[in-house]
């Protein structure tokens, strides 16, 4: 069908470039992933006797990455072919997201799905990360009707995980909503195929993503833009097979985003107060999202020419929203604080600030960011000294918030807000006590997917009508 051009605006990611932007971006993250030594493989390959890694894992490696690189070339004919052939754009559009779920496949679910293979064929502590190995752990301790925050695992499977002196040990730093989340998952598994293991939510969450992150756009190359930041992001992508929990926090706040953009607004709030009560990093989210909201409540848009055309019922008041995050958060928060304050908070905030008995080290496991600075310059004699880096995140995260919302009430949308918020996240983990490689990986599909979302331009209101402010449309019904 002929589409027009009130109908369907022409994208700003449209530029003169010899290439759709979609494309520039897969050439880019796939150069990144030519880069590096990946830890991941489609066949199952254990060990063989002396615990030395067999041929076959580096041939299976090779063929991948061989694979990948001649559906990113496929990519690039089908993105010429669309320029030469504008009535080939059906058949060009089908040939890009054919490769793309190749992509999310080879990079994402398959090594997924291999290392969940090759730790049932080993030992439960082997193939997979500490942290997903801990929330197993305390998925069976809630089950028993023991509380798994203040814990000791050390007499659990994470005590032969490989770390010695692990100060997970004695921490379960992760926030209610994973645990909750993911306990019936936990019992479904067990009653039909024997066994559990977390990373089959987060292959739930990845493909809730894979359909979550097209909605967020109204173009063909928004939608693909989309999907790679979200899911071929080498520094989040990395790391899901061993299960690192980023992508439960990527789908629910996704699901947000596509609630508050649909004018949904009060479930898009409740499912943010699920977001916060999943993992420490949405946090810095809420100020700039529920700014966002006062500004578009209350038509208040300085520096921005009047809407034209008919304007739609604006959003809730800021108060109902407030309610609306609170009501779920404190649902899985408070519980468990309830059953034991001291060790909540010593497990879920003060071993990340360094002030227990077993802190999280300063740098952490191979991370990078201030905590390497004070390290370096001998700012503390001891990796698990305490420091206040809350000083340096107080100094460095009030300003820039500030010129976020500055920023934000300059043109209210919510592209600014996901970008804002990624800026605000930077800032509050580099200036921690450890940043890890997995930490900028989130931070770069946030403000990737915010990218998309402002170069795509205010959303239309139903039948053509004027920009809809702070970027919310009406509700679909």
């Amino acid at each position: 069908m002929r589409r027009s051009t009130d109908e369907a605006p022409q994208s700003k990611l449209a530029v003169a470039l010899p290439l759709g932007l979609d494309t520039l971006v897969l050439l880019a993250l796939m150069s990144s992933w030519t880069r590096l030594s990946l830890m991941t493989r489609l066949v199952p390959v254990p060990p063989d006797s002396a615990g030395a890694k067999s041929d076959s894992e580096f041939v299976t490696k090779w063929f991948v990455m061989s694979l990948l690189l001649l559906g990113v070339a496929g990519y690039v004919v089908a993105d010429i072919i669309r320029q030469l052939w504008p009535t080939a754009e059906r058949w060009t559009r089908l040939a890009k997201w054919l490769v793309v779920l190749l992509c999310v496949f080879l990079l994402d679910l398959g090594p997924t799905v291999t290392w969940i293979d090759l730790r049932q064929q080993e030992s439960p502590w082997r193939h997979i990360h500490d942290g997903a190995l801990q929330v197993e752990e305390a998925i069976k301790l809630l089950l028993n009707g023991r509380n798994p925050y203040g814990f000791d695992y050390r007499t659990t499977d994470l005590a032969k995980w490989g770390y010695e002196g692990n100060p997970a040990l004695y921490h379960f730093v992760y926030l209610p909503w994973l645990l909750l989340c993911s306990t019936p998952f936990h019992l479904l598994a067990n009653a039909t195929v024997g066994w559990f293991d977390v990373r089959f939510v987060f292959i739930l969450c990845t493909i809730g993503c894979l359909v979550l992150l097209p909605k967020l756009a109204r173009t063909d190359e928004g939608k693909l833009c989309a999907v790679m930041f979200g899911l071929l992001n080498p520094s989040l992508a990395l790391y899901l097979p061993e299960g690192r929990n980023d992508i439960f926090t990527l789908c629910w706040l996704l699901a947000a985003v596509v609630a508050v953009q649909r004018g949904r607004v009060l479930p898009a709030c409740a499912l943010l107060g699920l977001t916060c009560a999943s993992k420490q990093s949405a946090w810095p989210l809420v100020p700039v999202w529920f700014a966002w909201l006062w500004m578009s409540s209350g038509g208040r848009r300085q520096g921005q020419e009047a809407d034209k055309g008919p304007r739609p019922s604006l959003p809730p008041a800021p108060a109902s929203c407030l309610l609306a995050c609170f009501v779920p958060f404190a649902a899985c928060m408070l519980p468990f604080f309830l059953w034991n304050p001291t060790a909540f908070l010593d497990d879920t905030i003060r071993y990340q600030t360094g002030t227990v008995a077993h802190p999280f080290p300063i740098r952490g496991l191979q991370g990078f960011g201030f905590g390497s600075w004070v390290l370096f310059h001998g700012w503390v004699r001891h990796e698990n000294d305490y420091f206040p880096f809350w000083l340096p995140q107080l100094l460095v995260g009030a300003p820039l918030l500030a010129l976020i919302l500055a920023w934000l009430k300059q043109r209210a949308t919510l592209g600014r807000v996901l970008i804002g918020y990624a800026l605000l996240l930077f800032v509050m983990q580099y200036f921690a006590r450890a940043f890890h490689d997995n930490y900028w990986g989130f931070i770069v599909a946030i403000a990737g997917v915010g990218c998309v979302l402002e170069a795509e331009g205010p959303i239309r209101g139903p039948g053509g009508g004027g920009p809809i402010p702070g970027g919310l449309r009406e509700s679909d019904g």
